[in-house]
């Protein structure tokens, strides 16, 4: 009995890790597609916390929408590492930080 249960949990948690490992490749796909579409330029780890790029594109959406389109950069990247709780958001024209994004504080903080 014990046995059957052990097996139960260990193919749960192998679906589980599937259904997580579909998750980020989708995040990662929406990610690529905002680049292409110039809402990001690029995001990158430089030390100890992501960087996301921000491009022209991202200034003419809704507030909800760019909300919505850095929490997945959030979401992929604290997925990886939980230590990942910051999202510090770059203009990629001028260099200059414009935000930053963290589910434990409140989501989008734009300056």
């Amino acid at each position: 009995m014990l046995l059957k249960k052990v097996i139960v949990l260990l193919l749960s948690l192998s679906l589980s890790l599937s259904v997580l490992a579909g998750v980020q490749d989708d995040r990662k796909a929406l990610i690529q597609k905002l680049i292409g579409a110039e809402v990001f330029q690029k995001v990158e780890v430089p030390g100890f916390l992501p960087h996301l790029w921000v491009s022209h594109a991202f200034y003419g959406l809704s507030f909800d929408s760019k909300n919505s389109f850095v929490n997945v950069v959030y979401s992929y990247y604290y997925t990886q590492n939980p230590d990942f709780d910051l999202i510090v958001l770059y203009d990629s024209r001028s260099g200059k930080k414009i935000g930053t994004f963290s589910a434990t504080y409140g989501g989008l903080d734009l300056h």
